[in-house]
């Protein structure tokens, strides 16, 4: 996934993001429309002077001081009021804090799985393929992201009933700055076969959200989960019952997380089946209800979670969900401008749009204080491949 490039800065800007995030530099926007008339309602709630929600945007008058005359402030003397002030976006790259919480549990190797895509070549183990893919995402992205790895259950588990669910208090590895080599040699080597005990997922997430809160640094936080079943572990007494039932404490936790925490967890499953025996329950659907109560459910395809059935597949997953997350950007001193803002990148407009599904453009979102700009399908493709690059022009607004 691309850094975000720096460039000529007039717009405050902090990017929200799984892998990517862009703190302010300065202390706020800077926009000079220089135009004159009277103050425009941009929200639809009234010019109230004191309203927080409303800008100051004044329609463009007959002087707007371009000389060409129209009134419109471009110099093109149209008429066309296409935009009344262009602003290129700066940040620096902030990174964020990202726990690994790796499914570690003994299916993992006793599993065959296609690694590569290619029924003619040998099958390695669940494990191997997701070892593959952590050895490549970690140093490709441990300058943008300050990584931490969560295992479940923990290397010292075993397949007793008394230590099949065993999770260490802390992560394997802490969350950190260039920690790629650390995390590959504190989990299980590719070529381990001997990797034991059950599937205490929430037991894993739990440590990971402990440990995102007490970090306390400000940056934004994000979980990766990747698991090839249901979770089992709950607070069952009865040993039988603890790894054939479901833990319904995971998806509270999970929810917890995202609605009171702001931590969301993206679910990624590998070769996922529709019934399990240990626990009793229907795996893929209980990794949608998961991907959907994390708050980042995965949009194309049946399945709400990333589902992974070979090694390509478990790659482009983790692709496709930085690229997803570098879409969306959080502007702190937008200042009621978002209705009238466009975005060009690489060349191409891209306006407001109510949802993803109505096409390109970006989603704005609200929240009182800051400004959300989730870009979509073409318009986040193209933020990609531009390096996080674009220019923001804001149309002026109409008179009377």
């Amino acid at each position: 996934m691309p850094k975000l490039n720096t460039v000529s800065h007039t717009l405050t800007l902090v990017c929200s993001s799984l892998l990517v995030a862009c703190a302010p530099e300065r202390a706020a926007s800077q926009f000079d429309f220089g135009v004159g008339g009277e103050p425009f309602d941009s929200d639809g709630t009234g010019t109230d002077p004191g309203d927080p929600d409303d800008a100051d945007v004044r329609p463009p008058g007959a002087g707007d001081g371009d000389g060409d005359g129209d009134g419109d402030g471009d110099s093109a003397g149209d008429g066309d009021p296409d935009s009344c002030t262009t602003a290129q976006v700066s940040a620096t790259v902030i990174p964020q804090n990202v726990v690994l919480v790796l499914d570690k549990s003994y299916s993992m190797v006793s599993n065959d799985f296609d690694h590569d895509g290619d029924a003619a070549t040998a099958s390695v183990t669940r494990w191997a393929a997701l070892h593959e893919v952590v050895s490549t995402v970690a140093p490709a992205y441990e300058d943008v992201a300050n990584l931490g790895v969560a295992l479940f259950p923990s290397l010292s588990a075993t397949s007793d009933f008394e230590q099949a669910c065993l999770v260490e208090d802390a992560l394997e590895v802490s969350v950190a700055e260039a920690n790629a080599a650390a995390i590959l040699a504190a989990i299980p080597a590719a070529s381990d076969t001997d990797l034991y005990g059950a599937t205490p997922t929430a037991a894993g997430i739990t440590n990971a959200v402990d440990h995102l809160v007490a970090i306390d640094d400000g940056r934004p936080a994000a979980i990766i989960l990747v698991t090839d079943g249901a979770s089992n572990c709950g607070d069952s007494e009865d040993m039988l019952e603890r790894f054939e039932t479901y833990d319904e404490n995971l998806p509270v936790v999970v929810d917890d997380a995202f609605s009171n925490l702001g931590i969301p967890t993206y679910v990624v499953g590998i070769d996922i089946q529709e019934e399990s025996t240990f626990p009793q329950t229907q795996p893929r659907a209980r990794l949608n209800e998961l991907a959907v109560l994390g708050g980042v459910p995965h949009t194309d395809g049946d399945d709400s979670f990333f589902d992974a059935t070979d090694g390509v597949e478990l790659t482009t997953a983790l692709d496709q969900i930085a690229a997803d997350v570098a879409c969306t950007l959080q502007v702190e001193q937008l200042d009621g401008y978002a209705g009238l803002m466009n975005a060009t990148i690489n060349g191409e407009t891209f306006g407001p749009v109510e949802s993803c599904d109505e096409g390109s453009g970006y989603v704005i979102d609200f929240d009182g204080q800051t400004y959300t700009l989730e870009f979509c399908q073409l318009a986040c493709e193209a933020l990609v491949a531009a390096q996080g690059a674009l220019e923001v022009g804001f149309a002026c607004p109409p008179i009377g």
